[in-house]
């Protein structure tokens, strides 16, 4: 492989790093035809940031002659290239017609045309309260609808909050009823005058229950008695005695420490109660066995060898 310059030392942040500032590249010269040379200049890049660093000058390309075949055309393609903010600070704006032209409205649209240039938005909001009401055109109502006309401007209303009596009933049209019922049609409402008439009146006797004698005391509950004990004598109705429990020989004793028998001495014979049997400890070496005799304490040891020994002084000596 051939170098350009000299290979620098292998030192550095990554291999190849040039210490002196010179580029260093390891790769080949590109193989390029003469046709092809001017496409492979341009493709370098004009900034040769890695080469000698100054800008290699890269030729403006041919802009295409502008086709303006008229004056107005050259006009337009100026105004396009240079824009109009220039114009507009120099102070060489395009000057206004002297007079302005004005709208060109209709006579019978001369009216709508004054309202869009805001006289109506302006009277809403200079003059908002002291404009007049709009007046309503008078609604076109045929002859034969006039009085249902005045019934829906209000009327009904009117009537019905100051004057309820001006309402007429209104009339009921004659029901339609066919010739087989018109039996039924003409005793329409007097079965229920019946009922309001002799409303009040004793009921009817009504037949005494069949109870068979087993039943009687259920018969008798059902018809209010738990009720009426419940209202009447709360507190003091007895209280049901419970069966008697079912308890074979052999569970006696569990049956009646659930009935309260162990929270009864736990409550008021709690130093009676007997103690669970500590297990025997599991010392089978002679070290262990040692060790359990020494957790069960020294004192008394140490109190029995040298009781013979203290001397009790006698009181009055």
């Amino acid at each position: 492989m051939q170098l350009h310059k000299s290979e620098p030392e292998a030192s550095g942040p990554y291999p190849g790093f040039d210490k002196s500032g010179n580029y260093y590249t390891p790769r080949k010269a590109p193989r390029v035809r003469p046709e092809a040379e001017e496409y492979a200049n341009k493709n370098k890049g004009s900034l040769e940031l890695f080469g000698s660093g100054t800008p290699r000058p890269i030729p403006a390309t041919p802009r295409c002659e502008t086709r303006c075949q008229t004056e107005d055309g050259v006009k337009n393609f100026q105004l396009g290239r240079n824009g109009t903010v220039s114009g507009l600070l120099n102070g060489s704006a395009t000057p206004r017609p002297d007079p302005a032209p004005g709208p060109r409205v209709k006579p019978e649209a001369e009216e709508i045309a004054d309202h869009h240039k805001g006289k109506s938005t302006g009277q809403l909001f200079n003059s908002y309260g002291k404009l007049p009401t709009s007046a309503r055109k008078e609604p076109r109502v045929k002859p034969e609808a006039s009085e249902t006309a005045e019934k829906s401007s209000g009327g009904f209303m009117r009537n019905l909050m100051h004057d309820p009596q001006q309402i007429p009933p209104s009339a009921r049209k004659e029901p339609r009823v066919k010739p087989e019922a018109s039996v039924t049609a003409s005793m329409e409402g007097r079965e229920m005058m019946k009922n309001l008439r002799g409303f009040g009146t004793p009921l009817s006797s009504r037949a005494v229950p069949r109870v068979k004698p087993e039943a009687e005391e259920i018969a008798e509950q059902h018809k209010g008695g738990r009720m009426s004990s419940l209202l009447h004598k709360y507190g003091n109705n007895p209280r049901d005695v419970p069966n008697a429990p079912r308890v074979k020989p052999e569970g006696e004793e569990m049956a009646n420490l659930d009935k309260g028998g162990r929270m009864d001495r736990l409550m008021h014979e709690g130093s009676k109660a007997r103690r669970s049997p500590r297990p025997p400890p599991r010392a089978t070496s002679k070290e262990a066995k040692a060790i359990v005799r020494k957790n069960r304490g020294t004192l008394q040891t140490v109190l029995s060898s040298t009781g013979g020994l203290m001397i009790v002084p006698t009181a009055g000596r």
